[in-house]
Order: structure tokens, then sequence, then C-alpha cells
């Protein structure tokens, strides 16, 4: 048998998985199996063959956050439990992406299709791609709050006497479990989901060699035309979120040098709002992103906005990206961010 034929031997049952509370190497590794007759029946014994690929395994919770909840609740079974499942839950969709880069790679330890990093990023690729696209929460890829979702989930286990991690996450019906999952339940998968389709968009990058060969910019937000952004700056200033004092040229530097800071006199939560529109299409809006993959953009937003002349960081700039409430400042702001795809300046 092949090199290449092994890879469509995997088995994710054959992954090596550890302490799910940690991070440790699984490795993978193509299935063999073969039959053993005993006593007149044929019996199936899978055994490990050779090894495929491994990476490494990044639990759902990270440690800080993991003892914060076990120091909350330190006798509950329920807890240990429940933090188990679902964590077999998001390590094996984890392992589906990994089965599907295997096939998608071929050959071990190349891996150079940045189209496909690309389509998977905006969410293009359906039905062939790996599992996780077709089941995002499209309308919030930032919902992967599991250490508060958890910490609601045992206090609602704690007010109805609920002893097992079924009861928060399945529906019943006459005292027999029955599928799918009840609100709870989807909502905690649509967050490790989430959670998952990050991490490993985030895997993919750092294994293409052409996307480890390709420096990234991380002083200014690329255009992917040249293109006027004198529209687009017109109508942040209209709309009260870039300050007066702000001038067009210093506007247009943020997409060529970076050179300085724009005072953001909008909120945060549309800030990131605006980022969010710089590389990422919106189809229900008719949205086309006027930047590339800008992979590092809220470390190189901390370095070009002040908001209201405070300094942002990175993480909290990252953590604002949210939809907003007000139509009217959504659609200005899309409406700014699709100008900069418009050769035609608006007067």
């Amino acid at each position: 048998m092949t090199k290449n034929n092994l890879l469509y031997k995997y088995d994710s049952t054959t992954s090596d998985v550890k302490d799910l509370t940690k991070n440790h190497i699984v490795k993978i590794f193509d299935a063999e199996v073969k039959e053993i007759k005993k006593r007149g029946e044929i019996l199936h014994n899978l055994k490990k063959g050779t090894l495929l690929y491994e990476y490494e395994f990044t639990p759902i919770l990270n440690q800080e956050e993991y003892k914060r909840i076990l120091s909350m609740y330190k006798s509950s079974k329920l807890l240990k439990e429940l933090y188990h499942k679902l964590s077999l839950i998001y390590s094996a969709l984890y392992a589906d992406c990994i089965k599907w880069y295997i096939g998608k790679s071929r050959i071990q330890d190349v891996f150079d299709i940045s189209k496909d990093i690309e389509d998977i990023r905006k969410l293009k690729i359906k039905n062939k791609c790996c599992p996780i696209i077709n089941n995002l929460n499209v309308e919030d890829l930032d919902d992967t709050d599991i250490f508060q979702w958890i910490k609601l989930a045992m206090n609602k286990a704690n007010l109805n006497n609920i002893i097992n991690s079924e009861e928060l996450l399945y529906q019943y019906k006459s005292k027999k479990l029955i599928k799918p999952y009840n609100s709870d339940g989807i909502d905690v998968i649509k967050k490790i989901n989430n959670i998952v389709y990050k991490r490993f968009l985030n895997f993919l990058i750092k294994k293409s060699t052409k996307n480890a060969d390709d420096k990234q910019n991380d002083t200014y937000f690329v255009l992917q035309t040249s293109i006027s952004t004198k529209a687009s700056f017109e109508i942040l200033i209209k709309n009260m979120f870039l300050s007066e004092d702000t001038k067009a040229k210093d506007y247009e530097a943020i997409f060529t040098s970076g050179q300085k800071r724009i005072n953001w006199i909008g909120t945060k939560k549309e800030l990131g709002r605006y980022l969010f529109y710089l590389d990422n299409d919106c189809k229900e809006e008719k949205h086309l992103a006027p930047c590339d993959t800008i992979y590092d953009k809220y470390n190189i937003a901390s370095n070009i906005f002040y908001i209201k002349n405070i300094p942002i960081t990175e993480k909290s700039l990252r953590n604002s990206n949210r939809k907003l409430d007000k139509i009217d400042k959504r659609n200005a702001l899309l409406s700014a961010v699709k100008a900069l795809r418009k050769r035609d300046v608006i007067k």
C-alpha cells in the first residue's frame, strides 16, 4: 500500500487523545483492521498502523479558565462530566477538520493551497469543504464564550437538581433522551463550531508553506486595488465616526503607510465592525471586502486608532467585534467600507 493510499485509511478513532484539559500532541494513524476468527465468530481487531500526522491539541478552555470554573464548583461531578462531553464534541470536530486537511494535502507536510484558506475564511466552500463550514454561526463568528456558558449551565443544574450533562444538552420526551439538542445545547454547539473554525483556520495559515513565506504588513491595511479613499473618508466624517480635525490624507495613510494615528470618535463596537467589514464579505449586504485577509488586523488597528483620544489594545478591539443594533450606524459603516472598492469619488 502506497503512502498516498494510507491517507484515505485514516480513522479518527485511531487518534491518540490524552488529557482534554491540557495541551498535548495528538498522533493520527491509519487504521489497520484485521479479522480474527474465534469460536466460529469473526471479530474485528483495530490496530494503529502508520503514523500519518500529528498536531497539537488545545483544550476548549485555557488552563486559567478551567481552574476558575473548577474552583466555583469544587465538589461537582457534573462539571467534569459536562466539560468532558463538550471537549469530546470539540475534539471530534477538530479531528474531522484535520482529516480533511490530510486528504486535501495528499502528501504529508505539504499544504500549499492559499485559495482554499481564503475560501474557508470567506465561507465560500460548501459540502466538499472541511465539515465545520456548513454549521457555523455566521451571524456572530466571535461567539466563543464557553466559560460563561458552562457557568450558566451549572447554575441552571443546581436550581433544577439536574445531575447529568445529557439533560443540559439534549431534549427529553417521556423521560427518554431524543435528539436534536435543546436550546442550550444548540447554543453551545454554535460556540464550539466557532472555536474549531478559528483554531483550524489559524492552523492552516501556519501550515501553509505559501502563507509562511508571505510577509503580512503589520503597520497598515492593504487594499486589493489602488482606489481613492476620499468617499469613504467623507462618509465617516459625516456620520461622526472620525473627528472633524482628521485630514483626508491621514485617513488614506492607514491604507498606505500607517504613519499617523487616527482619532475614532464612534464607539469601540463600531470600530470593531468597521474592521470586520474591511476583510469580510457579507452576502446579505451584497458587500465584497476591499482588503484581502488581514491576519493581524486588531494589532494593526491598535497602532493606528485612538478612541476619543485614548489608546486601545488589540485584545479590547478583538472582543468588540459584534453586530450593531443601530441600523443607521451599521449602514453608514458599510457604505464607508464599500466606497473603498469604488473608483468614482463621491462628492
